[in-house]
């Protein structure tokens, strides 16, 4: 334990705090602007998306799992709901799903403001609808990583998340993931490794160490993936936090 308190220790010093500001732009001449927006208030989320050629809008409340397959809702909580809707050239279409207190489950579907039949028209739209939807927003990942990993291990969620480009999101399938009962040291260690390569930001990715250090720190071999992950974080500021997280419970425990 001396020996790993002395190398994080020197990391620390060498590490320089600088807290930087990030700027998002759009990054030549030409190209389209793009915009993300998360919002959560009373356990009802909403994420917003505009690149200014398209636009999308999710909102949704409630334990929201879908079919093996991803291209149906499969359940959704008691007095939960999701509404999608996606805007293409001026064109609008919608869906909404809503599980009511008295057991009824309902699906509408919607072009420009106006109510049509769910199928066959609405049933394409939720097919094509619903991977943006898991990608966008991380709805329904704990059942989802835990389906994927029993049907394919490690590889196959590494993945999965490999087509995630949102650094939110993907902290949130791996924090699921390293969470599941029962997965091997070297499987953890992995998917740390994974996850440094697929999480640019360094706030998702120090959040997602810290918050699983409990984790980590149980074997020398996913402390070890877990210092080389902090190390290749391009935020100073992010590995130091890090770092004091992994020296305070090393002294506590020891």
């Amino acid at each position: 334990m001396q020996k790993r308190i002395k190398m994080i220790t020197q990391k620390l010093k060498t590490t320089t705090f600088l807290i930087s500001l990030l700027v998002f732009s759009s990054v030549a001449f030409g190209q389209t602007r793009s915009k993300t927006v998360y919002k959560s208030n009373d356990k009802t989320h909403t994420h917003k998306v505009n690149t200014g050629v398209t636009s999308s809008e999710l909102e949704y409340r409630g334990d929201i799992e879908f079919t093996d397959d991803d291209k149906d809702i499969k359940s959704i909580s008691s007095g939960g709901f999701l509404y999608y809707s996606k805007r293409t050239f001026g064109t609008k279409r919608s869906l909404k799903f809503e599980s009511k207190s008295n057991g009824t489950f309902t699906r509408e579907y919607y072009e420009g403001g106006r109510e049509k039949p769910f199928d066959p028209d609405g049933r394409e739209f939720m097919e094509l609808a619903i991977p943006d939807i898991i990608r966008s927003s991380g709805i329904g990942a704990k059942a989802r990583v835990a389906r994927i990993y029993r049907q394919g291990g490690v590889d196959a969620v590494t993945n999965e998340i490999s087509n995630i480009s949102s650094n939110y999101v993907s902290a949130i399938y791996y924090r699921e993931a390293i969470a599941i009962p029962g997965m091997k040291t070297d499987e953890v260690a992995k998917m740390v490794q994974h996850a440094g390569d697929d999480i640019s930001s360094s706030y998702e990715m120090g959040r997602l160490l810290r918050d699983n250090m409990d984790i980590f720190l149980k074997h020398p071999t996913t402390t070890e993936a877990m210092i080389e992950a902090a190390s290749e974080m391009s935020s100073d500021y992010e590995q130091s936090q890090v770092y004091k997280a992994i020296l305070k419970e090393e002294i506590n425990d020891g």
